[in-house]
């Protein structure tokens, strides 16, 4: 994981940057490794990460570098605790891609006929939202002023809003501006909202609650804790 020091979030395009420039080095020895990954810190002002070089099963190197936190001069260590954030995207496409394997889940399916309610861009009614698109950020949904109200309410609300407070013309959290003016399916526009969509999705098909399936159906059975 790697943070900007101007960003409190993680930038998951950096992350790619650094193991994309690492193989752009070419015939990176490991004792260099090391200075290499100083200079890419350096060139793109990152706040600090792990690099880990596994072999096979083997792991080879840990490569700490930067600062874990930057006011009070800590440096980052291999035992360095990071927030997990949009990494739990990627454990959501593996639940999503599981119920598709399994023949539960169609991603070229309308999302409405799993979810219970009509999830429709009011631009674009016609045009059916699918799991493919949310999986690519296409669905053209967006993190609207909407999302931060609902989101405040998730954590303390009792019960839980559905999602379909958020995403329905009729909910109490809606706002129009939670979908962008593209046809679905069309154009690229990052959303953390696609992913609640998809683990509602997941929660729907599975009939199980969203944190509960991946634990009993990946993280178990990867040994991860």
């Amino acid at each position: 994981m790697l943070f900007k020091k101007q960003s409190i979030g993680i930038c998951t395009s950096l992350f790619l940057l650094i193991f994309t420039n690492l193989f752009n080095l070419g015939g990176v020895k490991a004792q260099s490794l090391s200075a290499d990954i100083k200079i890419i810190e350096e060139a793109n002002d990152l706040m600090g990460g792990i690099v880990l070089v596994w072999c096979a099963e083997e792991l080879i190197e840990v490569l700490p570098f930067g600062k874990a936190d930057l006011d009070r001069d800590i440096s980052v260590t291999d035992s360095t605790q990071f927030r997990i954030a949009s990494i739990s995207k990627t454990i959501t496409a593996l639940a999503v891609m599981q119920l598709y394997e399994a023949g539960l889940l169609d991603l070229d399916k309308n999302v409405s006929n799993y979810l219970g309610f009509d999830l429709v861009n009011p631009s674009h009614p016609q045009k059916a939202i699918t799991a493919r698109m949310l999986l690519s950020h296409t669905s053209s949904i967006i993190d609207g002023t909407g999302y931060s109200g609902f989101l405040s309410a998730s954590y303390s609300n009792d019960p839980i809003p559905s999602i379909s407070a958020l995403l329905s013309s009729s909910g109490a959290f809606y706002t129009s501006d939670l979908f962008n003016n593209t046809i679905p399916g069309s154009y690229f526009n990052y959303s953390n909202l696609n992913f609640g969509v998809l683990g509602t999705l997941v929660e729907k098909i599975s009939g199980q609650r969203f944190d509960q399936y991946c634990k009993n159906n990946i993280l178990q059975p990867l040994g991860i804790k």
